[in-house]
């Protein structure tokens, strides 16, 4: 009997959801991503049964199972997703290819073999669905940029945060729009609207705390912060200001300068323009990367018409580029960013990430 299958019904309500503070996109073939923070036992299971500690920082592999234990960790994807990981879970990494760019290599194939998660999926599955899967014994996830939560015992709930989702079975088919649920207790029973959310809170604060006390000049995004709603964009007026939350240190590049840490930068937005305009800069010591971009109509999300660069590793030839990235937090609190850069004179890149918080 074929598995559950949820599916993006309406392709222009895709989010796409662009990476907070410090693991960017990666040409490492094995690596899949890093991990944002970690509470408690957390371990990498790998398939020939070897075992390791995760710590914040530390790479996760394709073909490994993260087992959270009493404790718990949010993940960070080459391609911008987040995963944030209950206690008691396991979540394997089936297959994974991101080359910085989206060119129809990209995968992402995921198990949830128990437990719950949160995830605000990135640019893997942006322009072809089928790339993207989340497997459990009763049900396949597919979904093309969007924000959902799913617990997993013998039945599964999901809710949406953003996009709309297509559950069916061999029994029929459910659409749910952004902010509904579903409850599905068997693979032989239709899916139905449920008004019980999936149980699958945000991080607790002593995260925040524990994680602070070591590396207190940076502050990681925790997946309480979802992407604004559109509904709350189309209300906002006047300059919102944002600064870099902490540093942003690029750890994909090619060729053999190292880039230097990324310790300041701002986002500005004009909120009154139509369409509502964005402007970024980014700098390191000797390196600048700045430009400007527009909000996507109806979303929270923003892409760069104008991307540059110029010092350090862009020399003095400079740099061409991209941007991308969404608002987050109510009334946009915030807001995290990808960028990419590629040198004039000989094509070797970088890319990496960035979180901003708004300026009061």
């Amino acid at each position: 009997m074929p598995p559950l299958a949820f599916r993006i019904k309406q392709p222009g309500a895709a989010l796409m959801v662009a990476l907070s503070a410090a693991f960017p996109f990666t040409a490492m073939a094995a690596t899949a991503g890093r991990i944002d923070f970690v509470v408690g036992d957390v371990k990498a299971l790998a398939a020939d049964g070897r075992s390791r500690p995760l710590t914040k920082g530390a790479s996760f592999e394709i073909g490994e199972t993260i087992e959270t234990g009493t404790g718990r960790a949010q993940l960070r994807f080459t391609d911008g997703a987040q995963v944030s990981l209950q206690p008691g879970s396991r979540f394997r990494i089936d297959d994974y290819n991101f080359s910085g760019k989206v060119d129809g290599s990209e995968k992402g194939l995921f198990s949830l073999l128990k437990g719950g998660l949160r995830t605000i999926t990135g640019l893997v599955g942006r322009t072809n669905r089928e790339n993207y899967k989340v497997t459990t014994a009763v049900a396949t996830i597919g979904i093309r940029g969007t924000e959902y939560s799913v617990q997993y015992g013998n039945s599964i709930t999901v809710t949406t945060g953003e996009g709309v989702i297509e559950i069916c079975n061999a029994a029929g088919c459910l659409i749910l729009n952004s902010g509904e649920t579903a409850y599905v207790p068997n693979i032989s029973t239709q899916p139905t609207m449920t008004d019980k959310k999936a149980d699958v809170p945000p991080p607790p604060p002593e995260s925040l705390t524990l994680y602070n006390a070591s590396r207190t000049s940076e502050v990681p995004t925790i997946l309480s912060d979802f992407p604004t709603p559109a509904s709350q964009i189309a209300t906002l007026t006047g300059t919102a200001n944002f600064t870099l939350s902490g540093p942003s240190t690029p750890s994909s590049y090619t060729g053999t300068y190292v880039p230097e840490t990324f310790t300041s930068g701002s986002l500005t937005a004009n909120f009154s323009a139509n369409p509502t305009s964005v402007s970024l800069s980014l700098k390191s010591s000797t390196l600048t990367l700045s430009g400007t971009g527009t909000l996507t109509s109806g979303t929270p999300n923003f892409s760069s018409s104008s991307f540059s660069g110029t010092g350090g590793f862009c020399g003095g030839s400079g740099c061409t580029g991209s941007f991308a990235g969404t608002f987050t937090g109510t009334n946009a609190s915030g807001a995290i960013v990808t960028y990419s850069a590629t040198q004039s004179f000989n094509n070797n890149s970088l890319s990496g990430s960035g979180a901003f918080t708004r300026v009061p």
